[in-house]
């Protein structure tokens, strides 16, 4: 008979946040024969779960059976053979970590191989084609040791979801760059792309934050974690949110942990910002403060009520796109009308607008 273990293994770096485990491979072996294999096998993974050390490591080495590369999706398939003598009953599952605890990050740290117990595992076999039964193990490393683990290897994380303030809906495809604040210069750690549920994860080396105007002779960091600050920019360039530098000095951001989770929001978020589009004239909202005449519908910061119109000098906030979106290298340039009818329009000349 033979027996194929299907599976999936992933860090949480928080609970709604996680990373595919890609270092090398998960391995499988037979429990110790003296081990409480029942009771091993019912028990708190979270309990399980620990770093081997050497001499635990010496004496699994009769007790291999197979292992299996870990996929950059955190999948995983080890076939455990016929000549291994398995005969359907528990196994001892493990990650070989190695030097490298996940594929994006810093390169390999050559002095570091590691090894974890993750539990004792009584597959379900099912019947699949011919004569090999399949089972499936799916399994989520706590925080707290994945943390630690990355850690281990100076590896940075900033994991999020942006969206809308207002509606609370996911904004995807907007890109995130994470700052850290400094007494000389602030550091730019990386940026990614939201996706479809609008969430990123940013992965830097501790370096992108150590970094001074003396690096490589001087490396300093005080205190010893990230205060970060963030931006968001549209696919095509257009700002969405510029956080004040100041932010990264306040105490959820301060110092921050090498696993950071954060939720950021854009006021009037648009899902698509290709196109220019501006949601303020001065402090009013033009689609609940302004009615269809243009009039206002209250009072704001002590301007205006209802029934009034705007004179002089107007501000528009929003979003400009910085680029054409067809062709991104190119900048986009804007013109503005004005009608006195609604029917005939002038261009507004630069001298008709403020510095």
């Amino acid at each position: 008979m033979n027996f194929t273990i299907k599976g999936n293994l992933r860090g949480l770096l928080c609970s709604d946040c996680e990373l595919p485990v890609t270092g090398t491979s998960v391995k499988i072996y037979k429990p110790a024969p003296d081990s409480r294999e029942t009771l091993l096998a019912v028990a708190d993974t979270k309990q399980t779960f620990h770093q081997l050390t050497g001499e635990e490591l010496k004496a699994k080495e009769k007790l291999f059976i197979a292992e299996g590369k870990l996929q950059d999706n955190g999948n995983f398939e080890v076939d455990l053979g016929q000549r291994s003598g398995y005969d359907g009953g528990a196994l001892e599952i493990d990650w070989y970590c190695g030097n490298s605890p996940i594929k994006i990050g810093p390169g390999p740290k050559k002095e570091v191989s590691l090894q974890f117990h993750i539990t004792t595992f009584q597959p379900m076999w099912q019947g699949n084609k011919g004569d090999t039964q399949y089972a499936y193990f799916e399994y989520r490393i706590d925080p707290k040791w994945f943390c630690r683990i990355l850690s281990l290897f100076d590896i940075w994380v900033v994991c999020g979801i942006v969206t809308d303030c207002e509606t609370r809906k996911p904004i995807s495809g907007v890109r995130v760059f994470a700052f850290d604040v400094d007494l000389m210069q602030d550091d730019s750690l990386g940026n990614a792309y939201t996706d479809g549920n609008g969430k990123f994860t940013i992965v830097y080396p501790g370096d992108n934050f150590r970094k001074t105007l003396l690096s490589p002779w001087l490396n300093v960091e005080w205190p010893a974690g990230p205060d970060y600050y963030f931006r968001i920019e549209s696919s095509s360039g257009a700002v969405l949110l510029a956080e004040d530098r100041t932010r990264g000095r306040q105490a959820d951001r301060h110092n921050a942990h090498n696993c950071f989770c954060v939720k950021l929001c854009v006021k009037n978020g648009p899902t698509d910002t290709s196109w220019p589009w501006f949601t303020e004239v001065g402090n009013f909202s033009i689609t609940s403060d302004i009615d269809a005449s243009g009039k206002t519908l209250m009072a704001k910061f002590g301007a205006g009520g209802a029934g009034y119109g705007f004179f002089g000098s107007v501000k528009l906030g929003g979003y400009a796109t910085k680029r054409v979106p067809t062709a991104p290298g190119s900048p986009l340039y804007y013109r503005f009308l004005y009608s006195l009818d609604n029917v005939n329009f002038t261009k507004i000349t630069a001298a008709q607008m403020e510095p």
